[in-house]
């Protein structure tokens, strides 16, 4: 039977990120996905700024930067009218990110999904990930040791069944993994059925040279919504639809163009489009509802991106969170399987992940339910910028007590454990780097001028446990341009602070501790170490795992 380390159900977005930042850990895992391609649909429309930091670290910034920008990055106005010919009842503009300069190294992106798909495969294929589109996980089984999955080739009908040590479904919204499993969702708010009809019109005198992104429309029905797809003459019309028959029996090509010449208001010519080039299918159904997993953990099975949590649309951070999610569980399973960490590590994931999930499914609900009451973004208590940078985490792994999913404003980040380290900017060896760069190949020790000791300390723990750790000081063996990292991250002294692989502060140092003794403690405390072996960097090889 063939055997993987890692099994990742789903070659989207969030499972071809997992692959990406796994495979950059050194354990190449393989990808299933039943479809033969990534999505030719822009599902999602935007990567935020955290997204961008995490793509950094992967090595994907400039390809991602280079790729085709969405239309909408033209296209910022929201408007809200019965048709597109009536008075504009509502009218407001996406709001630019500003500048993030002293918050991020990352800029965010308006780039299509179906554009960051192909990134992301061509770099995890680089990477040695094995990827298998066109097969279909078929069901699976699990013990104490790992999960028998069986699969199907869909081409040419075979069946084989392979072990893998773990499985991360990210196999979507309705995932057959978490149905098997019986994990149940948390919904806040009704679910909506909507109908996805794609065609093509020039619009441009209809709208009167304004650049609109998106439409909340009366017709043909209430809550019917208008965006646009990949080009200037391709849009997307969402219609709102009792699903109690399938969508492409309702939707016939004669109430599909009399659906969008009522959302236009106007007899323009109209050609319909189909959503799957090749597939005589016009519609594609889809849910608006807002849910989160009660579980993100089952065994040797963890739940990623839609899978574990759908929000609205509104705020663009169904996807973004998803990434999110696969940054998280990528660094952790990547030392579980390398047997650097114990697998109780891997509890963390959903205590830290599933609380922001909760967080942010509210947000985004209240969000959605503002746009479409044509009271814009206006009556939102926290910024998208913090939502996306300021989430705290709280687990075993971090060394404080706190709770996950809480909101610091990104202004007022500073090192606390739990959060995201403060963005400040470093000079080292070859030029200048961002704080965050710290723990771009594992755990950081960083410390103030005076905390050597601190240094030599984490040195020889990681070197004891075959850890990859970076440790330094500030203004020894990283440049504090104009002491901004130290004032920023409060670091005087001997004082230092722990960075995990993703960037969140897991522990500071407090007055008398003895080094020798505080951070072995931390470092197996954090990485559920107890009942390891412990042994030399030379013994643990540091060569892929496959």
């Amino acid at each position: 039977m063939t055997e993987t380390p890692v099994l990742i159900c789903g070659g989207g977005l969030v499972g071809l990120s997992t692959a990406v930042l796994l495979a950059g850990r050194g354990v190449r895992p393989l990808v299933v996905e039943r479809h033969p391609g990534t999505s030719l649909l822009p599902k999602g429309r935007g990567l935020n700024v955290r997204s961008m930091e995490i793509y950094g670290a992967a090595g994907l910034a400039g390809a991602l930067a280079a790729a085709p920008q969405s239309v909408l990055t033209r296209c910022t106005e929201v408007i809200r009218a019965r048709d597109l010919c009536a008075p504009v009842e509502s009218r407001s503009a996406r709001q630019a990110p500003g500048n993030l300069a002293g918050l991020s190294p990352a800029k965010p992106l308006m780039v299509d999904q179906n554009v960051v798909e192909p990134v992301l495969r061509e770099r995890a294929r680089q990477l040695g990930a094995q990827l298998e589109f066109g097969t279909e996980l078929l069901g699976l089984d699990q013990d104490a040791s790992g999960v028998t999955a069986r699969l199907l080739d869909r081409d040419s009908g075979r069946e084989r069944e392979l072990r893998a040590r773990y499985l991360v479904a990210a196999d979507g919204h309705r995932s057959p993994v978490r149905e098997a499993l019986g994990i149940g969702v948390d919904r806040i708010g009704r679910s909506r059925q909507f109908v996805n009809i794609p065609f093509r019109a020039d619009l441009s005198g209809l709208l009167a040279g304004h650049r609109t992104a998106l439409a909340y429309l009366g017709r043909p029905v209430p809550d019917t919504m208008l965006t646009r797809l990949d080009n200037e003459e391709t849009w997307v019309l969402m219609v709102p639809f009792d699903g109690a028959t399938a969508a492409e029996e309702v939707f016939t090509r004669e109430r599909c163009a009399h659906s969008v010449r009522a959302a236009l208001g106007a007899d323009v010519d109209v050609e319909l489009l189909s959503l799957n080039p090749g597939e005589p299918t016009l519609v594609q159904s889809w849910e608006l509802s807002s849910w989160v997993a009660r579980r993100y953990r089952a065994g040797r099975v963890l739940l990623a991106g839609d899978a574990a949590h759908v929000m609205a649309p509104a705020g663009g951070l169904g996807g973004n969170t998803g990434v999110q999610d696969a940054h998280n569980v990528a660094w952790k399973l990547s030392l579980v399987v390398r047997g650097l960490a114990g697998d109780a590590l891997l509890d963390s994931y959903e205590l830290e992940r599933r609380p922001v999930a909760l967080v942010t499914r509210d947000y985004c609900a209240q969000r959605q339910e503002s746009r479409t009451s044509g009271d814009g973004d206006r009556s939102m208590a926290v910024d998208p910028l913090s939502m996306s940078l300021g989430y705290h985490q709280f687990s075993a792994a971090v060394r404080a007590p706190g709770t996950s999913g809480a909101i610091t404003p990104a202004s007022e980040l500073w090192g606390a454990p739990g959060t995201r380290v403060a963005h400040a900017v470093l000079r080292g060896r070859d030029g200048e780097i961002s704080t965050l760069d710290l723990c771009a190949g594992g755990f950081c020790l960083l410390a103030a001028a005076d905390g050597e000791k601190w240094v030599r300390a984490a040195r020889a723990a990681a070197e004891e446990r075959g850890l990859p750790l970076s440790a330094g000081r500030l203004d020894k063996e990283w440049e504090d341009i104009g002491g901004v990292a130290a004032a920023t991250l409060r670091l005087s002294g001997e004082q230092a602070l722990l960075l995990r692989p993703d960037g969140y502060v897991c522990w500071r140092s407090e007055e008398g501790d003895d080094p020798g003794r505080a951070l072995p403690e931390v470092l197996d405390t954090v990485l559920a170490r107890e009942g390891l072996v412990t042994a030399s960097h030379n013994e643990r090889s540091a060569s892929d795992v496959r």
